[in-house]
C-alpha cells in the first residue's frame, strides 16, 4: 500500500514504523499474498519491498522532543513504539541478507532516533524550580517502553563505536536493564514500582497498561533470549552496579504472564481494573516463547499490528491451563470467580489492592476498592464503566461509578494526579476457600468513616450470594450500588440490553440478548429506597448507556445488604425473600434438582426458620453470621454452610457443631462420602449416617457416635477435608439400630406405609431401588425415638419386587417390596 507522508503527528509516525516493520518481515519470509494464497515473492517484489522498508528507515523523524511541565516525557511513549519498530524492520533486513553497506542511511537514522531519545531521558528538567530526571522521576509504562526501546537498540547497533555518550550501546544497555528492573521489581518509595519480585502480584496499572507497556519490553526481552545466555549481568546506571537476570530466563516475568492467564474473563478480555478499557484483550502473552502463556483465546486473534509479526516469529504451540477456576489472588488484588475455562463460564471479579500494586497504579488507578464485575453465557452483566482515554479518564474514575456500596454519597477517592489516596483505597482479600460445590472469599476495606466486608458465597457454580457488613460508629447514609448493562425501558432484543424492575421484591433484571442476570438485594434495616439512574460505561474511547440500581439505607450505625446475582438463560429461577426474625436477611431458592435456603445477621444468635419460611421439610437454626442450606431434588442434604458460627441444625438433627466459632462448609459429594473446609483448628462434629474416617485434610482425631448420627472429628489447622466410610456400609447380622417394615405388602396400587422403629433420635435416608439396583426414589425421615412413619410410592412403576433400603448411622435394614402382585 502507499505511504502516507504525515510523518509529524503521533499516529502518523507510529504507522510508518508498523509498515516498515511488517515490510520487512515480508521479505525476510519472501512470501507474498496472491488471489488467497502464500506465495514465494519474485525478486522484483521482493526488491520493491526492501526498497520501501529501507526508505521509511533512512526517512524516519528522528527528533525527540518534550512537553513543559510534570509530563515532560509524554511524547516519548510514542517515539519508544516508533523507535522499537523501526529497530526490528532494520534488524529483519540485515537477517534477510539485505547488505550492511546498503542499510548504512538507514543506521545512521537509527543511530540519530536512538541517541536522541537517550538523551532527552537523560537530561535535566527543571519544574516549579527543581531538577527532575526521567528515570529518576518515572517507574511505570513510560519508563518501561523508553528503557526497552534504548535496551533493543544496543543490541542491534551494538557494534557502533563512537566517542559520544549518547551514541554509545553501552549506555543504552544500562539505561535500559537497569530502569526495566527497577520499574518492575525494584523501586520503592513516594511513587513506587508496578509489581513485586517472586509473588503473583500482577501489574499496578492494569492490564490494559501491561500490554500497553509490553509492546515494547518484549521485543527487548525476546533479543536478550537471543542476545545472551541465562545468567546475570552487571550493569551500572546513576553511577551505581547491580547483576540483573537475563529477562528472557527471569521466571519473575511469568508471575506477571501467569496472572494475566488467571484473570481472563470467559470471552477472552480483562476485567476493568483501574485504566483499563472495556472488552481490552489481547494475544501478547504468547510473544514469552511458553504455550502456557499462549492460549487460545475465543474472541483476541494476535493479528494485532504491534504483536503479529513477533506471534509468527515466536512459533509457540497454544498451551492449556491448569489452574484452579476459584483465584483468590490476594497480593494481586483480585478475588476471581468463575465456572469453568469455556467461552459460557460464569465469572466475577473484585478489586482489593493493598501496598505495592495499589500505590504503582499512580495516575491510572479509580477510586474502586471492592467493586465487582460479572459476566456470564457470552455476556457481561454487571458492568465496570471502564477507561475512555486519559483526557477523559475523571468522568468514570470516581466511587459512583463502581459496584461498591456508598457512604454517605462517597467511597473510595480517585488519584490526586500521579497518587493514589491509599487511605480510601486499601483492601485485602481474606478468609477464602474453595470446595467442590462452594467458593467462598471476603474483601475488607475502610472510608468515609466506616468499615466494609464484603463476603461471597459462589454455589454450586450457578449463581452468587454476597453479604456487605457494614460498620461505622457514626450515623450514615448507605447506598449499595449495582452498574446493570440494560436500559429501562428497552426492549430484550435492543442493543442496549433492557432492565426491568421490581423493587416490590426488592429485585432488578438485566437482560442482553438471551442472557439475564437476576439481583435480590436486601437489607437488615428499616426497608430501604430503591431507585434507578442512567450512567455511562466507556466503549473504546467512546461512552454508552446504561441503568444502575440504587439502594438506600438512611439514618443507620452498622448496616448489612445481602445480594443475591443469578445469572441465568432459559428457566428462570424462583428466588425470592424469606420473612424472618428482627436483624435477618433471609431468601430462598427453590427449582431444579437444588433447595437452598440462606440467611445473614450482623451478631451470631441463635436463628430458626421454620419449614414455613424455609420451604424445606424442618426448621433451619443456625448463628452464622452467614448461613446456607442446600437440599438436592429429594429434600435430602446436599450443602451446609456456617461462616463466624458454632451450630447448624436441621430438624433435630446438629449438621455442624463445632467447640468454637469457626466458618465450615460441608457437602455431601455422593453416599456416604463429604468434602469440606473448615477455618481454623478445633472439634467439629458433622452429620453422618455412618461411621467415617479422614481421607485428606489436617485430622488428628474422628469418632463416630450413631446415636445421634454425627461423626466428631478434631482439626489441627485449618483447610480443606475429605470424609469417607470407615469400613463400608454393611447390613450387619444382629444390627439393632433401627426395624424397618412396611404394610400392605404387597400392595395393589403402589403405596406403601413404612414403618422405621428406632432407639434413637435422627436422620435416615429412604431409598427404593428396582431390580437392577438403580434408584427410584430417595428421601430422607427424621427419627425420633420409637416408631416414625413414612411413605413409599411405586404408583406407576412395573409391577415386580423393589428393594427398600433404611440407612442410619453406621448400618442399613432393608426389606422387599412387592409392587401390584396378588
Amino acid at each position: 500500500s502507499g505511504i502516507s507522508m504525515d510523518d509529524t503527528t503521533e499516529m502518523g509516525r507510529v504507522n510508518r514504523s508498523l509498515i516498515a516493520r511488517e515490510v520487512a518481515f515480508t521479505v525476510l519470509m519472501n512470501r507474498k499474498a496472491e488471489n488467497g494464497n502464500i506465495i514465494a515473492m519474485t525478486a522484483a517484489d521482493r526488491d520493491s519491498m526492501t526498497v520501501k522498508c529501507r526508505w521509511l528507515i533512512e526517512h524516519m523523524n528522528t527528533h525527540v522532543g518534550y512537553q513543559q511541565g510534570w509530563v515532560f516525557y509524554q511524547e516519548w511513549q510514542f517515539r519508544s513504539k516508533e523507535l522499537t519498530s523501526y529497530l526490528v524492520a532494520y534488524d529483519l533486513l540485515r537477517g534477510a541478507g539485505v547488505s550492511a553497506a546498503s542499510l548504512l542511511p538507514a543506521r545512521d537514522s537509527l543511530l540519530r532516533f536512538t541517541a536522541s531519545l537517550y538523551h532527552k531521558a537523560m537530561d535535566t528538567y527543571t519544574i516549579f524550580g527543581l531538577p527532575f530526571k526521567f528515570f529518576n522521576f518515572q517507574f511505570d509504562n513510560h519508563s518501561i517502553m523508553t528503557a526497552s526501546a534504548l535496551g533493543l537498540a544496543a543490541i542491534v547497533l551494538n557494534d557502533n563505536e563512537s566517542s559520544d555518550p549518547d551514541f554509545q550501546p553501552q549506555n543504552w544497555i544500562n539505561a535500559g536493564m537497569w530502569n526495566l528492573d527497577n520499574s518492575l521489581w525494584v523501586q520503592n518509595g513516594i511513587y513506587p514500582r508496578v509489581s513485586e519480585p517472586d509473588t503473583l502480584a500482577g501489574y499496578a496499572e492494569g492490564p490494559g497498561y501491561f500490554a500497553y507497556a509490553f509492546q515494547n519490553a518484549f521485543p527487548f526481552i525476546r533479543a536478550m533470549g537471543n542476545f545472551l545466555p541465562d545468567g546475570y549481568y552487571p550493569f551500572t546506571f546513576n553511577q551505581a552496579s547491580r547483576d540483573i537476570p537475563n529477562p528472557w530466563y527471569d521466571l519473575r516475568y511469568d508471575f506477571l504472564y501467569s496472572w494475566m492467564n488467571r484473570i481472563r474473563m470467559p470471552d477472552g478480555a480483562f476485567p476493568v481494573i483501574h485504566d483499563t478499557d472495556i472488552g481490552r484483550g489481547t494475544a501478547i502473552t504468547a510473544l514469552s516463547g511458553k504455550p502456557e502463556f499462549n492460549l487460545p483465546n475465543p474472541t483476541f486473534t494476535p493479528d494485532d499490528p504491534f504483536i503479529r509479526t513477533q506471534y509468527i516469529a515466536t512459533g509457540v504451540a497454544h498451551g492449556t491451563i491448569t489452574d484452579s477456576l476459584f483465584q483468590p489472588l490476594a497480593e494481586a488484588g483480585s478475588l476471581v470467580f468463575r465456572s469453568s475455562w469455556e467461552p459460557d463460564a460464569i465469572y466475577m471479579h473484585f478489586i482489593a489492592k493493598h501496598g505495592i500494586v495499589l500505590s504503582g497504579a499512580k495516575s491510572h488507578h479509580q477510586g474502586d476498592a471492592t467493586s465487582f464485575s460479572l459476566f456470564a453465557f457470552g455476556q457481561l452483566l454487571a458492568v465496570d464503566p471502564g477507561y475512555p482515554g486519559a483526557s477523559l479518564s475523571d468522568l468514570v474514575n470516581k466511587p459512583a461509578d463502581h459496584n461498591l456500596v456508598l457512604v454517605n454519597g462517597t467511597g473510595p477517592l480517585p488519584p490526586n494526579g500521579e497518587f493514589v489516596n491509599t487511605g480510601t483505597n486499601t483492601a485485602y482479600i481474606e478468609n477464602f476457600f474453595s470446595t467442590p460445590c462452594l467458593d467462598y472469599g471476603e474483601v475488607r476495606s475502610s472510608y468515609s468513616g466506616a468499615g466494609i466486608t464484603r463476603k461471597t458465597l459462589f454455589i454450586n457454580h450457578k449463581y452468587f450470594i454476597t453479604g456487605d457488613f457494614l460498620t461505622s460508629g457514626a450515623t450514615n447514609d448507605y447506598t449499595f450500588q449495582l452498574h446493570g448493562n440494560g436500559l429501562t425501558g428497552a426492549m430484550p432484543g435492543d442493543p442496549t440490553g433492557a432492565c426491568f424492575p421490581d423493587f416490590a421484591n426488592a429485585k432488578v433484571t438485566y437482560q442482553r440478548d438471551s442472557v439475564h442476570l437476576l439481583a435480590m438485594v436486601q437489607n437488615d434495616g428499616s426497608p430501604a429506597g430503591f431507585t434507578m439512574a442512567t450512567d455511562s460505561m466507556a466503549i473504546n474511547g467512546g461512552f454508552r448507556h446504561y441503568t444502575k440500581t440504587l439502594v438506600t439505607e438512611t439514618g443507620a450505625g452498622n448496616m448489612l445488604f445481602l445480594t443475591t446475582l443469578y445469572p441465568w438463560v432459559g428457566t428462570k429461577p424462583d428466588i425470592s425473600q424469606a420473612g424472618s426474625a428482627t436483624g435477618v436477611i433471609a431468601g430462598r431458592i427453590n427449582g431444579g434438582l437444588q433447595h437452598e435456603f440462606f440467611f445473614a445477621q450482623r451478631v451470631n444468635n441463635p436463628v430458626s426458620q421454620p419449614a414455613s419460611v424455609t420451604g424445606l421439610a424442618e426448621t433451619l437454626t443456625a448463628n452464622g453470621n452467614m448461613n446456607l442450606w442446600s437440599a438436592d431434588g429429594t429434600g435430602n442434604f446436599s450443602i451446609a454452610f456456617l461462616e463466624n458460627g458454632d451450630s447448624l441444625v436441621y430438624g433435630f438433627q446438629p449438621v455442624i457443631r463445632c467447640d468454637r466459632k469457626l466458618d465450615v462448609a460441608y457437602e455431601k459429594v455422593s453416599d456416604g462420602i463429604y468434602a469440606g473446609f473448615v477455618s481454623a483448628a478445633g472439634t467439629v462434629d458433622l452429620f453422618s449416617d455412618r461411621a467415617l474416617k479422614a481421607v485428606s485434610g489436617a485430622v488428628t482425631a474422628i469418632s463416630y457416635h450413631a446415636d445421634k448420627n454425627l461423626c466428631s472429628v478434631t482439626f489441627s489447622s485449618r483447610g480443606n477435608f475429605r470424609l469417607e466410610p470407615s469400613d463400608g456400609l454393611t447390613e450387619r447380622p444382629g444390627f439393632t439400630g433401627l426395624q424397618l417394615t412396611a404394610s400392605p405388602n404387597p400392595s395393589q396400587n403402589g403405596l406403601f406405609r413404612v414403618t422405621i422403629d428406632s432407639k434413637a433420635a435422627g436422620v435416615a435416608i429412604l431409598t427404593v431401588t428396582d431390580h437392577a439396583g438403580h434408584a427410584v426414589s430417595s428421601q430422607k425421615v427424621i427419627l425420633r425415638p420409637g416408631k416414625t412413619q413414612a411413605q413409599a410410592s411405586l404408583s406407576g412403576f412395573p409391577a415386580g419386587a423393589y428393594e427398600i433400603k433404611c440407612s442410619s448411622g453406621s448400618g442399613f435394614r432393608s426389606i422387599t417390596l412387592v409392587n401390584g402382585l396378588p
